[in-house]
Order: C-alpha cells, then structure tokens, then sequence
C-alpha cells in the first residue's frame, strides 16, 4: 500500500502543472485520501469519493452543496478501474465547466498509470519468485523439493529435463544497478524472440551473472529412456514407424531440432553484444545434477576461456577437466613445472607456450603450426624441443608430454 500511495503522490504532482496546478486527489476503496497536491488533506476523508464507490458512477461537487459532502471541495470526481473492477477514486478542483472534459482525461491518464504500476509489480514478484525457484535448484538442497513444486505452481513453470545451465556475463563489468539492468533487458529480449520459453526455462540473476536453465529437449532424459521403446530404425529414413513408437520417433526428431534451435539462436544473440560472454553446461537429466552443472559453469568462468564455452564440447570439457586437476592435488607438480619455464625470459617462456598452444591446436602438425606462426618448420621443432627440455620430459611419450604441456598452459592461462 505504501508503495501505491508512493506512486499516486508523484502522479499527482507531476499531473497538476498539466491542468493548470489544480488540486488533484486520489482516493482509496475507503474512501480516503491517499494522495493530494494538497499534502494536508491525505489520511482524510472524502464524502465525494464515497459516493463514487456506493455508485459506481462520476460525482460532481458543487459549491453549493458542499456541506453535504463532508472532507470534499468543488469538483469532479471519477471512478478509477483496473481490469473492470473499480480501485479508486480520482478528483480534481474546479467547476463543472471548467474540468469535466479534463476529469474525463484524467481518469483515463490515472486508469493507465495504475495499470502500468501493476503489471511492474506483477513482474518485479515473478521475477523475485522466479530467483528464489532458480537458487533452489542450482543449490540442490533435498529438502526443498516441495518448495520447488510450491513456486514451479505459482509460476506456471512445468520443469522439462533435461537442461543444461548457462551463464551470461561481462568479464570486466562491475554489478552495479546499470549492469544487472543491461543483463535483464538482454534476458527478456531472448523471452520476445521465443528464444526462451517462461513455461519451462528457468532465469534470474546471480553472483554477478545471469544464470539461465535451458530445457533441452534434443537431448532424451533417463526417464524417457526407461519408460519408452525406441527402434533401431535410422533416422535419415524417409518413411518413420508407425502407432505409438511413429509418434515419439517423430516428437524426438522435432525435439531435437528445436533444442538445437534454441541453443544456438541464442549463442547467436550472444556474440552480437561485444564484451558479453558466455558458459553452458553438460546435460543435466536429472535435478540433483543441476547443481553440478552450476559448479561446472561457475569453474569455467573463473578459468577465463573464451567468448563462448560450451562443456558440450570435447576440447572446452578438457579444459575444464584440467583445471579441475589443477585445483584439486594438482597444482603443485604444475606450479614447479612452472617454475622451471620461468627459468627463461619471461617473453621467451610465453614464446615457447604460445608456439606449443598453436602445435597442439593443429593436431600436432608441425607443417600446419609453423604456417599459422609464419615460422620454419625446424624453427617451430626447435622451440616445441626447448620447451620440452626445460620441462624435464624430453624423454617422454607424446601422450605424457601433450598431456603436461596442456596443463601448463591451463596453469599460466590462470596466473597470468
């Protein structure tokens, strides 16, 4: 209530100076003065407003018939509806040839702000109820399953497994109110698109990120798989099976291309807002794996990989698999392979990375590696044996080589 009162004294206000600084008064279902370019006057009541409510019906005050509405002064008072049900009751001072015409407008002004003002709650309460329902799941606390149903309900939310979470974020933005602003305007441009779906996906702010949990479809959940048949028919044929199993063959299918729709529309939408970065998880079929997929997305964002990071992907899962090495028992064996890169000139060890991460990245063609580095191919061997020597692990496989090098550069992609 404050808050309306709040809304109805700036509204007002700011509407006096357009009808000449008239009074203007807005009345409660009781009848009672909530807000007034006459500040002395609101808690009080309005005999006028009253009738308003009694009848449904505009009110003229005149002056001469004041004493028969006790807390009124001359006027024209009128109805305020929402949704057809009546709210209020807007006044203003005047008599009635001066301001009919104006209450007339008035009122439809005043209808409108109040509509305006409701839809934001509206918005503001689904969006605080839409975080609490997402810090449920990605915490994945057991015991508030029933809270989950409870706001899912309230939502008109119907949970779709599996999803995979995804994190939006700018890597140098700060959280201030302009920034989360810019994040929701982002987010509710992808709801306009129908990129997101309010029935099944899940979104709200958190930890300086926007976290959305994407429905994925395209991918089976272990449930289906459990309680349906599937064919071994192939795909690419042209006539699909019939009955039951046709039905679901053909759900999939349909399935599977809008999942693969969403996702990348919506990588799509992503690159095209520089600064803007962005993680997505593994599948999560079940609910108790959505927390893992957030601790997934959160690790990836602090090892700083690239514009997109899709742990779908084989080379991005490495990544993340190494960093987890690193994190947990083994920093120490990377930290002194480290400490022996550094040995060389700082340059020169970063030279040496550099040329080992591009080698790696063509698939251990020298031939491809010195191409992109503009180097000879002896001169790029030369290098990738140098850095091997330094490590201590010349005399290794490749396998253990590739496998060490690839943690150092994860290592100093994290120090540095």
């Amino acid at each position: 209530m404050k808050e309306i009162a709040t809304m109805a004294q700036d509204f007002v206000e700011a509407t006096s100076a357009l009808v000449g600084h008239r009074t203007i008064n807005i009345m409660d279902t009781n009848a009672i003065i909530i807000a007034s370019t006459e500040k002395n006057r609101i808690g009080t009541f309005h005999q006028g407003a009253a009738e308003v409510l009694a009848t449904g019906k505009p009110v003229l005050v005149r002056k001469e018939n004041l004493a028969a509405y006790p807390g009124a002064r001359e006027g024209y008072n009128m109805p305020i509806y929402l949704e057809d049900e009546m709210i209020g009751v807007v006044g203003m001072f005047g008599d009635e040839a001066e301001v009919r015409d104006t209450a007339n407008l008035l009122c439809v002004y005043v209808s409108q702000q109040f509509a305006q003002f409701q839809l934001a709650q509206k918005q503001k309460m689904e969006s605080e109820i839409g975080t609490q329902l997402l810090r449920s799941l990605i915490l994945g606390d057991e015991t508030q399953r029933e809270k989950v149903q409870q706001l899912c309900d309230f939502l008109d939310v119907h949970l779709a497994f599996p999803y995979r979470v995804i994190l939006i974020y700018q890597e140098t933005a700060e959280s201030t109110d302009e920034y989360v602003e810019s994040l929701s305007h982002a987010v509710q441009s992808l709801v306009w698109k129908g990129i997101l779906d309010r029935q099944r996906d899940v979104f709200g702010f958190y930890k300086q990120s926007y976290v959305i949990l994407l429905s994925d479809t395209s991918e089976k959940s272990s449930e289906e798989w459990l309680t349906h048949e599937h064919s071994d028919c192939d795909a690419s044929e042209a006539t699909p099976p019939e009955g039951d199993i046709g039905r679901l063959f053909e759900r999939e299918q349909l399935d599977e291309r809008n999942g693969q729709n969403r996702i990348g529309k919506l990588i799509a939408e992503i690159r095209s807002h520089p600064g803007w970065r962005t993680v997505i998880s593994g599948i999560c079929k079940t609910m108790n794996e959505i927390p893992e997929g957030m601790r997934e997305v959160m690790i990836m964002k602090e090892m700083k990989g690239g514009e997109i990071q899709n742990l779908e992907e084989h080379s991005c899962r490495m990544r993340y698999l190494l960093g987890r090495f690193i994190s947990y028992g083994g920093d120490r064996a990377v930290r002194e392979m480290a400490e022996r890169l550094l040995q060389e000139e700082e340059k020169q060890a970063e030279l040496l990375l550099h040329t080992a991460e591009c080698y790696y990245e063509e698939n251990g063609s020298a031939t491809s590696a010195s191409e992109r580095l503009h180097l000879h191919k002896n001169s790029l061997l030369y290098r990738m044996k140098r850095l091997y020597q330094l490590l201590g692990i010349e005399k290794d496989t490749a396998f253990v080589r590739e496998f060490y090098v690839r943690l150092l550069l994860e290592y100093w992609n994290q120090i540095f």
